[in-house]
């Protein structure tokens, strides 16, 4: 395992070797993210799971998902007035280009 005091020292390759083998700092990646997942089943009031994929194919209504989540809900003087639209246009995953979105992952976790 790579000690945290020596990640800096460490080349790609055996950073790279350490992620695929499961061995990187705070444990293996995917473990993580599925601890993440299966905490939005068991408690959905207080984990939110997003995948990148779901706030591309449909991000008016992922935007909204997240702002219910966060107990708050859009009138409709706002979704008219292009509120949606504004917090969209924050959100970085909406905005990068084809060649981002075809090799990169977004997970949203809010806890």
């Amino acid at each position: 395992m790579l000690h945290r005091t020596k990640m800096d020292q460490a080349s790609f390759g055996l950073m790279f070797d350490a992620y695929c083998k499961g061995v990187i700092l705070y444990g293996p990646y995917w473990e993580h993210v599925l601890s993440y997942w299966n905490g939005s089943l068991e408690d959905k009031e207080n984990v939110l799971f997003m995948m990148y994929e779901e706030i591309i194919e449909e991000p008016h209504l992922q935007v909204k998902r997240l702002t219910e989540f966060l107990n708050y809900t859009f009138t409709e003087e706002e979704e008219a007035s292009g509120s949606v639209e504004a917090v969209l246009a924050l959100w970085v995953c909406t905005r990068a280009g084809p060649e981002w979105r075809r090799s990169s992952t977004c997970i949203v976790y809010v806890i």
